[in-house]
């Protein structure tokens, strides 16, 4: 009888601790999970479609879905400074955390292609910014103006160049 219960004790110990464990891995994982995307949507001409994430880490992913230079999956390794240059750059315009929210229009025009930024923290809550370019005020240029300069900064502006190829349609 003791010899089961100094084994059930034991065996207890040994998952507790396992446990304990995998719950430090999985927290140092989820913190590199911080990232901030920009997704760019399609328009009713040859826009570029394509999105575009920088992680803490400084790793930078490129997926070209249609009119850009590079079609698929890309990677670019870059520092977290520059995950932080992003932050900087996007953090006037970010809604309160956890909320999804669009730009305020003053003029607006249509057939321009739209943006969604996600900032997405360690703890999973996403805060959310729609955009339609075609929506004019100085807070949406200067916004513009930011997210223009993005695939330059992330080192992806050749895979995101407007292409267009020969049977892919508008839009």
């Amino acid at each position: 009888m003791k010899n089961s219960t100094l084994r059930l004790t034991v065996l207890t110990a040994f998952v507790v601790a396992m446990t304990s464990v995998s719950d430090v891995v999985f927290a140092k994982g989820w913190t590199s999970r911080e990232s901030v995307s920009v997704s760019f949507e399609p328009c009713y001409g040859f826009c570029p479609v394509y999105d575009l994430k920088i992680q803490a880490d400084g790793t930078v992913l490129f997926h070209g879905e249609r009119h850009t230079a590079v079609l698929g999956d890309r990677s670019v390794r870059k520092t977290p400074a520059t995950y932080r240059r992003v932050l900087r750059s996007l953090a006037s315009f970010r809604p309160a955390n956890g909320t999804t929210a669009d730009t305020k229009c003053v003029d607006r025009v249509t057939d321009h292609p739209h943006f969604r930024i996600v900032w997405k923290e360690s703890n999973g809550r996403e805060t959310v910014l729609r955009h339609d370019t075609g929506c004019f005020s100085p807070t949406n240029k200067r916004l513009n103006a930011a997210v223009d300069h993005l695939p330059g900064l992330l080192g992806v502006a050749g895979y995101a160049k407007q292409t267009q190829s020969p049977g892919v349609s508008r839009g």
